[in-house]
């Protein structure tokens, strides 16, 4: 952690020091008791939070929105039709088309060749369509006739650009007997149809005795990996369609039927009738179970317009008049009807009116509910956010602190990973800040640079003169290994190999001696760098072990102090996710994907609040005593310098202190304070002659490599290169390297129970089956 984050988690205790007149900082520190609030951390939440929950949204929408939309999507679908007098429909429509890219089975392009519309042809209804023409607006091209081919003929037509393509066809896609039904059979209109509706005769171009067959009116367009927008007119006449009673003639036209797979995202629709007919003598109605408008002129002429059509959601449009104003209607049924029709739509339209009713208060429910599910899982992860960084913020008044705190430096450092935020970098302040114990016990020496240095001295018992001489003859030396200025020499010293209980080691320290001491042992050397440490524990089995023994003994160490929370609030949080996934699946289910995914981008963004403001550990009783004396050594090394009564005794403790200063992550700013307050320090000469401070002479000692604490004069120096701090610090992971909207009950409400056939106020979920059923596709 560097010295600015240490600080920030001093200002998060909100401390505030106060100095006497005569410039020596008092013991006494104020707290406003605000454990639970950092600002600066909420806003790094709260902004991590947004940003992923923006993520989230985007990713539910085309997760969960996607897949819906087939690769063939109609853009906009518009219907003119005319009813001629003998009932028959004159249906021009202009579509305008999206493709989208696909893949075959070997991962090439899949093209685009054909296009086609598919309608039920019925003895009953439409008995036959002719006067077909199709039109590329896109292009300009006036398609023509031609025979049709099956799918897979089709799929693997050779030279379909030149023969096939810019033609149209006509087709009985289902034909009677059975050995046709591999084959698509070229449909020819034939005007002889059903004179009454107890014909029984069989729809031109449909097999003997069937009643019914699928026509397909299909084009075959260049081939086309995708296209956002290709707009065709295709004109036909619908022969069939309209029976005369004895009151009025009455046709229902259903243009898009509950067997079509295609998403059409707006149709569209005028229906012009005979000459003379007006709102009195005629009646219509809409049929459709979505977003929809229908309104008519004053001399009878029908407008509707709907969308998106959804997949298997039929569309039509039931429509009575006077029986004069179609007087060549070929088939005759010899009953009234108007009465009759009438009755059936105010029963439908009520019927429908109250299922969207229903629909619109479960989907309100659901809201509710989903929102309330939401509400609750927030309030709990921000709660549990707060209250887990409160648990983990010292509670008392930090003073400074002059004496060795009464526990390890490894749970030192784990106690300052919580006190200061370190951001994730205990693990390596543990172990530098334990063999930097073990060298100020002097169970080890480290020096700077290479093992390579040493090679011709016995490091073990060299004084400081001696590797000031070293020092001083590597300064003229101009070629040096570029990695040799990373690294710093181990040197196991004869106390180490003595009785361990003299050294006065803890559990932590021992096991780190012995990860050392197993170096020292496959070398056969005890004088190593760290370079040969990292490649003696490569690949090594045992270094895990040791590693793992370390680990346990600082679990050990600081297991009073500091606790693992983080099981409920990980606990939380997974669950929250889980909720989140289920928000939008059933939002989904019940046509609310949009709200699914706001709602679950909200749990989201909690869950990563909750996450990130919130600490894994707490402090018990004892880590908050401790964590008294922690933040008051902290504050007493990186404001040392202010302090008037120092002494020898400050100056002995520094070996000790310079431990605890790693463990923390103050290294440099505790420096710094030092030479202000002792300038000696950065004489080289004074550090030769002085034995009794092995840690200080380290930190201090200027040496080649361009690294090493510079003295700039006037109090003031910097360093260039934290060779010994930055090394040390760097071990620890070293050694462990291998080791849709809402729908309101409000628009649902106006049910009414008289269906007056104005034609307006949209449409309702009637009876389906009428004339033509379309279907759309292609290939």
């Amino acid at each position: 952690m560097s010295n600015s984050d240490g600080q920030q988690g001093i200002e998060e205790q909100e401390a505030v020091i106060r100095h006497s007149d005569s410039g020596t900082p008092t013991q006494a520190v104020s707290s406003k008791g605000r454990y639970w609030w950092s600002t600066r951390r909420f806003c790094m939440s709260l902004l991590l939070s947004v940003l992923l929950a923006i993520g989230v949204f985007v990713f539910f929408v085309v997760s969960f929105g996607h897949f819906k939309q087939p690769n063939l999507v109609y853009n906009d679908l518009h219907y003119d039709m005319q009813v001629l007098p003998n009932g028959d429909l004159r249906v021009k429509q202009k579509v305008d088309i999206k493709l989208r890219a696909r893949k075959d089975t070997n991962g090439g392009d899949k093209t685009w060749r054909r296009l086609y519309q598919q309608y039920r042809l019925d003895s009953s209804d439409l008995t036959g369509i002719s006067d077909i023409s199709v039109r590329d607006l896109t292009q300009g091209t006036e398609y023509q006739p031609t025979t049709a081919l099956s799918p897979d003929i089709a799929r693997n037509f050779i030279d379909w650009n030149r023969v096939r393509a810019n033609h149209w066809y006509a087709a009985i896609v289902e034909q009677y007997p059975a050995q046709y039904s591999d084959d698509y059979i070229d449909y020819e209109y034939d005007p002889a149809t059903p004179k009454s509706s107890t014909d029984e005769s069989s729809p031109a171009g449909c097999a003997p005795d069937e009643q019914s067959c699928l026509l397909e009116i299909g084009w075959n367009i260049p081939e086309t990996v995708e296209a956002d927008s290709r707009v065709f007119e295709i004109e036909m006449t619908m022969h069939g369609v309209t029976t005369a009673y004895n009151d009025v003639s009455n046709f229902e036209w259903e243009p898009i039927g509950g067997q079509n797979e295609t998403l059409i995202r707006r149709v569209s629709g005028v229906i012009r009738l005979p000459k003379n007919t007006n709102r009195e003598n005629s009646k219509a109605w809409l049929h459709f179970n979505g977003p929809s408008n229908n309104w008519r002129d004053a001399d009878g002429t029908l407008h509707f317009e709907a969308g998106p059509v959804q997949p298997e959601q039929h569309l039509d449009v039931n429509v009575y008049m006077d029986k004069s104003l179609t007087p060549n209607v070929a088939r005759v049924n010899p009953h009234e009807a108007k009465d009759g029709i009438e009755a059936s739509e105010r029963s439908d339209e009520l019927r429908s009116r109250m299922e969207n009713l229903a629909k619109a208060r479960e989907k309100m429910q659901t809201f509710i509910v989903l929102s309330v599910i939401t509400i609750v899982f927030a309030i709990v992860l921000i709660i549990s956010a707060f209250s887990s960084y409160n648990k983990s913020r010292y509670h008392g008044d930090a003073v400074y602190w002059r004496e060795i705190p009464g526990i390890t430096p490894a749970a030192t450092a784990v106690l300052s990973e919580v006190l200061f935020a370190g951001m994730g970098q205990s693990q390596s302040r543990q172990m530098a800040a334990t063999i930097l114990s073990l060298a100020n016990k002097r169970a080890i020496a480290i020096y700077p640079g290479p093992a390579s240095l040493y090679q011709d001295c016995d490091p073990s018992h060299m004084g400081t003169s001696d590797l000031g001489q070293i020092l001083r003859k590597q300064k003229d030396v101009k070629d040096v290994d570029e990695s040799s200025e990373k690294t710093s020499t181990i040197v196991i010293l004869p106390l180490a190999h003595a009785d361990n209980g003299s050294l006065d080691v803890s559990r932590s320290e021992q096991a780190a001696l012995d990860m050392l001491l197993a170096v020292s042992g496959k070398l056969e050397s005890s004088t190593f760098d760290l370079i040969q440490v990292k490649e003696t524990f490569k690949d090594d089995a045992s270094s895990v072990k040791l590693k793992q023994s370390f680990d346990d003994a600082v679990a050990s160490e600081s297991g009073f102090l500091v606790l693992r929370h983080a099981s409920l609030r990980v606990v939380i949080s997974i669950l929250a996710v889980i909720v989140a996934f289920g928000l939008v699946i059933h939002a989904s289910h019940k046509g609310l994907l949009l709200v699914g995914c706001v709602l679950a981008a909200v749990v989201i963004a909690c869950v990563v609040f909750c996450l990130s403001y919130g600490s894994s550990d707490v402090l018990t009783v004892d880590g908050q005593e401790q964590a008294g004396k922690i933040i008051g050594l902290h504050q007493y090394l990186t404001d040392f310098s202010s302090f008037t009564d120092r002494g020898v005794t400050d100056l002995t403790l520094w070996g000790s202190y310079l431990v605890y200063a790693a463990a923390m992550g103050i290294s440099k700013k505790a420096m710094e304070q030092l030479a202000q307050a002792y300038p000696q320090v950065t004489d080289s000469s004074w550090l030769d002659s002085n034995t009794s401070y092995p840690l200080i002479y380290m930190s201090y000692r200027p040496y080649g490599f361009e690294g090493g604490w510079q003295d700039l004069g006037s109090g003031g120096f910097e360093s260039s290169q934290q060779v010994f701090i930055s090394d040390f610090s760097d071990i620890g992971s070293e050694l462990a390297s291998s080791c849709f909207e809402i729908e309101t009950a409000i628009s649902a409400s106006g049910i009414s129970s008289d269906s007056d056939g104005s034609f307006s106020g949209g449409g309702f979920d009637g009876s389906f089956g009428g004339s033509g059923g379309g279907s759309f596709g292609g290939d």
